[in-house]
């Protein structure tokens, strides 16, 4: 069975997103597979803006929008298609956007959380460094060797319990993400990746 990297995809007109909802978890709080909603704020408090920095003229709001912290930001579209695979082990945290004038342009999106993780990268045969300010996590991939033993074959998106940072998906949900023609993201093939998302 294939796995692959899930990666929020950068397209020349979609709107890139800011740093997370203040007032809510902090920005490290959403790698650890935790539920967050306990301490989230309401819809209405919980607004990302649109990056007018780097991306000013890029607003088109596609199913899966990347944003600065990156998170995973998805449409109700993306989230139908995971209710219909009775995918369960995740958290979907609403969000409100702005856009460039600071004016509410959809109610739409939710950060979706993952929670727990799966250990299914091989640290053995893996080539990698360790992140310096986490030491049980892989802050560089330079080839990734999977273990598929490790995966339950019911789970279809989760964390790499070393690499809590970046989401894998089965390639069940590979297939319906194509066939439901959700646009927004690329797909890396989990074994042998080399970490970058080109």
């Amino acid at each position: 069975m294939t796995y692959w990297a899930l990666l929020p995809k950068t397209i020349n007109d979609g709107a890139v997103l800011s740093a997370v909802p203040e007032g809510g978890p902090e920005d490290y709080e959403y790698d650890e597979g935790e539920p967050l909603l306990k301490n989230y704020p309401s819809r209405d408090k919980a607004i990302m803006v649109f990056n007018s920095v780097h991306y000013p003229d890029q607003s088109k709001l596609y199913d899966i929008l990347p944003a600065l912290d990156a998170v995973l930001v998805v449409n109700s579209k993306v989230k139908n298609v995971l209710d219909k695979m009775n995918i369960d082990n995740v958290e979907y945290l609403p969000i409100r956007l702005w856009g460039h004038q600071k004016e509410p342009v959809s109610d739409d999106y939710y950060i979706l959380n993952p929670l727990g993780s799966v250990n299914f990268i091989d640290m053995k045969k893996s080539d990698y460094d360790m992140s310096a300010l986490d030491e049980g996590q892989i802050q560089r991939i330079r080839k990734l060797v999977i273990d598929r033993d490790k995966i339950p074959q019911e789970v279809k998106i989760f964390r790499a319990t070393t690499k809590m940072d970046q989401l894998f998906i089965h390639d069940d949900l590979r297939v319906t993400l194509e066939n439901e023609g959700i646009q927004g993201y690329k797909l890396m093939k989990a074994e042998g990746w080399d970490g970058f998302n080109f």
